[in-house]
């Protein structure tokens, strides 16, 4: 939990880091599925894609058939993480109502500019074991989950859209 929590913390806090222009920031979010650009490395203008999504499909040899991947591609290469994850998902509130969730997919196919308008966003991730802990366990997915859930404002490096 400690690893993908860290991980996903210090990508969020990034999220549009470097990018000074219209295409920065998020470029796609959905409730299993966020896609945005950042400058990785601060002594480049090179622009980085980053994503997190939730993988359809299980990993092999497990006895917990809820687990998914979790995948990362940056610019395209991808990394599969198996790390027991069984929900993942996104919640979007729009920065000029913050108390209203925003409705998903948010793309600029179906609203101009809707990624600048992301504001908060929350994530619930729950983990579960791969393998059974204990037979008594089997029916009572209590008993080896672990959940974690943190509400986040976007970086304020997040190029900044609104509707016209």
């Amino acid at each position: 939990m400690v690893v993908i929590t860290t991980l996903l913390e210090d990508d969020l806090k990034h999220v549009g880091s470097g990018i000074y222009d219209a295409d920065g920031g998020i470029q796609y979010a959905d409730t299993n599925d966020l896609r945005y650009t950042v400058c990785l490395n601060p002594r480049s203008t090179t622009k980085n894609t980053v994503e997190w999504k939730l993988e359809a499909t299980a990993p092999p040899n497990t006895q917990n058939p809820n687990i998914r991947y979790i995948s990362r591609p940056v610019d395209g290469v991808t990394s599969m993480m198996n790390l027991g994850v069984t929900r993942f998902v996104f919640k979007y509130w729009s920065i000029l109502n913050p108390d209203s969730a925003m409705v998903t997919p948010i793309n600029s196919a179906n609203n101009p500019n809707p990624c600048g308008n992301i504001g908060p966003v929350s994530v619930m991730l729950t983990l579960e074991s791969s393998y059974k802990m204990n037979q008594s366990y089997m029916n009572d997915t209590s008993q080896y989950a672990m959940v974690w859930r943190q509400l986040r404002s976007i970086s304020r490096n997040n190029s900044l859209q609104f509707p016209q």
